[in-house]
């Protein structure tokens, strides 16, 4: 249906959307889709919405107003938390494909993306034809009263997972075997303590670069991807030797056997012993 917001050219469309009680309750569901031609008169300004936005930003310019004021132009996609306060607007012109949408775990989802990446983001080439896809599935069950939820919340993760990998541009592809000197380093000295500083010295970056640069590269922090590694070897050597719980623990670099089982049973749910006993 056209939109009847100032600002918004009559080719505009925005479609709302509801749930049935088990999207609601299991599925990422959508609360209105649409797509929008603006002109500057266009602003929009809100306190609070229960809503996670996708605005994908295809031709123009656009200004996000959070904490701070970001630009965003054709490419850039913008992750915003519509609980909190917000406006955007275009001083010139803007064409958008946008979603606001919610479901279980997204809100938490969302924080951790703008934790690592901020509000925006270059586009995942993906991410237009999904939401192109999201538009047509919307569109079709409303002529058809034929629900396509399922494939609706697909899209959505979709994006969601898109979003959150790790940068795949020839510069990151550049920073990688910056970061490979570190990850061996690593794996090489699981059995003993390691400090962020004396990772990057590896990497021969500071510590605040380094970590910024393996966020980019692994999407994740040196610490976390070192536990990782710390958990894998682990389960190696408790499924492929007879070795005591305690060398187990003294081998994947833990300092003592309560916090290594306290680790592993947090990460994987049973204990070392169990996890030893398994049949896969």
């Amino acid at each position: 249906m056209r939109s009847t917001e100032r600002g918004v050219t009559e080719r505009s469309q925005i479609y709302f959307y509801t749930p049935s009680p088990f999207g609601k309750k299991v599925l990422y569901y959508p609360q209105t889709i649409g797509e929008f031609f603006c002109e500057k008169e266009y602003h929009l300004k809100r306190s609070n919405y229960d809503s996670i936005l996708l605005l994908y930003v295809s031709e123009g310019e656009l200004t996000l107003k959070l904490s701070e004021e970001i630009k965003a132009f054709s490419g850039d996609l913008l992750l915003i938390d519509c609980a909190e306060p917000h406006e955007y607007y275009t001083e010139s012109y803007a064409r958008t494909q946008w979603v606001h949408f919610n479901g279980n775990g997204a809100r938490e989802w969302l924080r951790e993306v703008l934790r690592e990446k901020g509000s925006r983001v270059s586009c995942p080439d993906e991410v237009p034809e999904r939401l192109r896809r999201i538009l047509a599935l919307v569109k079709e069950e409303e002529e058809t009263l034929k629900k396509n939820e399922t494939s609706i919340s697909a899209e959505i993760y979709g994006i969601m997972c898109a979003v959150s990998s790790p940068e795949r541009s020839e510069d990151a592809g550049g920073r990688r075997k910056q970061i490979e000197k570190a990850e061996r380093y690593m794996i090489d000295n699981l059995d003993r303590p390691m400090s962020v500083q004396e990772i990057a010295e590896v990497a021969n970056l500071s510590p605040s670069h380094f970590t910024k640069i393996f966020r980019e590269v692994t999407g994740i922090a040196p610490y976390d991807w070192l536990l990782n590694m710390r958990l894998e070897k682990a389960k190696d050597l408790l499924r492929m030797t007879a070795l005591p719980v305690s060398e187990v623990a003294y081998r994947c670099g833990f300092n003592s056997d309560a916090n290594f089982i306290s680790f592993f049973r947090k990460r994987t749910d049973v204990t070392p012993l169990k996890f030893r006993n398994l049949q896969f």
